[in-house]
């Protein structure tokens, strides 16, 4: 039998039915409790970034987790369920962080400089004047050129580590299986879908009022 010859390319990681970092192994409850309690913990540690960036408060922030009639532990839920039906997308288990944290968290920053400066919290419709935004970009160079610089420095940083994460995590990272990604989308499509239904303020709802959202 020939030997396999030493520094050989490793290939790409592959779903194996016993393989724990899968997170999804039948007839096996711990690795998917793991992965579940993982996809917790990292929702709420991205909830309460959030929150702090916004609220620019860390006390008045772990005040709004410690009360009960506050949605924060709701919210928890709900990104819960975003990242684990966006794993199932994606094919790869947490690598929705990679997208959601990003985006939210560049969110909450805005929001918190528009609360900041105009005493108004960051509205939907806030992105209809996005044009405007971007036509003030000059006069903030003009004015204020170092903030410019360091305000690029940091996309282009921000770009580039979220590029280079994302290669590394999906060469290392086995692929999901099949049944993976479905039992991933079977437990979060329906329970988001069920949010959704509940989000309308023109009727009431007992789940919502329960759930203080």
């Amino acid at each position: 039998m020939a030997r396999i010859r030493k520094g050989a390319a490793k290939p790409a990681p592959q779903f194996l039915e016993d393989d724990p970092s899968t997170g999804y192994l039948p007839g096996r409850a711990w690795p998917t409790v793991r992965y579940g309690l993982s996809t917790l913990l990292a929702s709420a540690l991205l909830v309460f970034a959030i929150e702090l960036i916004v609220r620019g408060d860390f006390f008045g922030t772990v005040d709004f987790f410690m009360q009960p009639f506050k949605p924060g532990w709701t919210t928890i839920i709900v990104f819960a369920l975003v990242l684990l039906g966006l794993d199932a997308i994606l094919g790869r288990s947490h690598q929705s962080l990679m997208i959601v944290a990003p985006l939210t968290l560049a969110l909450a920053f805005v929001g918190h400089q528009k609360s900041r400066y105009l005493g108004d919290p960051l509205y939907p419709t806030d992105f209809l004047f996005a044009r405007q935004i971007v036509a003030l970009m000059p006069l903030l160079v003009r004015e204020r050129p170092w903030t410019a610089v360091m305000l690029a420095v940091g996309i282009v940083g921000g770009l580039t580590l979220l590029v280079y994460g994302w290669r590394t995590w999906r060469r290392r990272v086995p692929i999901l299986s099949r049944k993976g990604r479905l039992a991933r989308l079977a437990l979060a499509v329906p329970l988001l879908a069920f949010f959704v239904s509940i989000m309308d303020y023109a009727t009431f709802s007992w789940t919502r009022d329960r759930l203080q959202i």
